[in-house]
Protein backbone atom coordinates (compact mmCIF):
# COMPACT_ATOMS: atom_id res chain seq x y z
CA UNK A 1 0.00 0.00 0.00
CA UNK A 2 2.90 2.57 0.99
CA UNK A 3 4.78 2.02 -2.51
CA UNK A 4 1.57 3.01 -4.18
CA UNK A 5 1.11 6.06 -2.54
CA UNK A 6 4.40 6.66 -3.26
CA UNK A 7 4.05 6.13 -6.61
CA UNK A 8 0.92 8.26 -6.96
CA UNK A 9 3.01 11.01 -5.09
CA UNK A 10 5.61 10.83 -7.60
CA UNK A 11 3.56 10.95 -10.71
CA UNK A 12 1.39 13.98 -9.40
CA UNK A 13 4.75 15.82 -8.25
CA UNK A 14 6.10 14.79 -11.82
CA UNK A 15 2.64 15.87 -13.62
CA UNK A 16 2.98 19.20 -11.17
CA UNK A 17 6.33 20.10 -12.81
CA UNK A 18 4.74 19.59 -16.13
CA UNK A 19 2.43 22.07 -15.79
CA UNK A 20 4.38 24.58 -13.55
CA UNK A 21 6.95 24.44 -17.26
CA UNK A 22 4.34 25.16 -19.79
CA UNK A 23 2.73 27.88 -17.39
CA UNK A 24 6.35 29.93 -17.65
CA UNK A 25 6.75 32.78 -20.64
CA UNK A 26 9.38 30.68 -22.71
CA UNK A 27 11.56 33.55 -22.92
CA UNK A 28 11.94 33.75 -19.21
CA UNK A 29 12.67 29.66 -19.00
CA UNK A 30 16.42 28.69 -19.31
CA UNK A 31 18.13 24.88 -19.30
CA UNK A 32 21.38 24.87 -18.26
CA UNK A 33 24.29 23.37 -20.56
CA UNK A 34 26.01 21.45 -18.32
CA UNK A 35 23.76 19.38 -15.98
CA UNK A 36 20.33 20.26 -17.65
CA UNK A 37 18.66 21.46 -14.87
CA UNK A 38 15.90 24.01 -16.22
CA UNK A 39 16.08 27.69 -14.22
CA UNK A 40 14.76 31.20 -14.26
CA UNK A 41 18.39 32.79 -13.93
CA UNK A 42 19.14 34.42 -16.76
CA UNK A 43 22.77 34.34 -16.31
CA UNK A 44 24.13 31.08 -14.80
CA UNK A 45 22.65 27.54 -13.36
CA UNK A 46 22.22 28.01 -9.45
CA UNK A 47 23.56 24.18 -9.17
CA UNK A 48 26.41 23.83 -10.89
CA UNK A 49 27.40 27.56 -12.11
CA UNK A 50 26.99 26.33 -15.91
CA UNK A 51 25.73 28.95 -19.10
CA UNK A 52 22.47 28.41 -19.61
CA UNK A 53 20.05 28.79 -22.96
CA UNK A 54 16.67 29.65 -23.88
CA UNK A 55 15.64 25.73 -24.70
CA UNK A 56 12.57 26.56 -27.28
CA UNK A 57 12.84 27.25 -30.94
CA UNK A 58 12.13 30.77 -32.30
CA UNK A 59 8.58 31.02 -33.20
CA UNK A 60 8.22 29.94 -37.22
CA UNK A 61 7.46 32.57 -39.19
CA UNK A 62 7.14 32.29 -43.21
CA UNK A 63 8.98 36.41 -43.62
CA UNK A 64 12.08 35.01 -41.97
CA UNK A 65 14.41 38.22 -41.34
CA UNK A 66 17.26 35.78 -40.06
CA UNK A 67 17.51 32.97 -42.01
CA UNK A 68 20.03 34.64 -44.96
CA UNK A 69 22.44 35.37 -41.61
CA UNK A 70 21.66 31.25 -40.31
CA UNK A 71 22.40 29.79 -43.84
CA UNK A 72 25.78 31.82 -43.56
CA UNK A 73 26.86 30.90 -40.26
CA UNK A 74 26.08 27.04 -41.47
CA UNK A 75 28.02 27.36 -44.57
CA UNK A 76 30.64 28.80 -42.22
CA UNK A 77 30.65 25.94 -40.05
CA UNK A 78 30.73 23.11 -41.95
CA UNK A 79 33.74 24.57 -43.82
CA UNK A 80 35.39 25.36 -40.38
CA UNK A 81 35.10 21.32 -39.66
CA UNK A 82 35.61 20.09 -43.08
CA UNK A 83 39.29 21.99 -42.08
Amino acid sequence: MEKENLRDKKITENLNFKLWLKSLSPTLLRRCRECGEYTLNQSKCPRCGGSVYTPIPPKFSPDDKYAKYRRMMKEEAEKRSKS
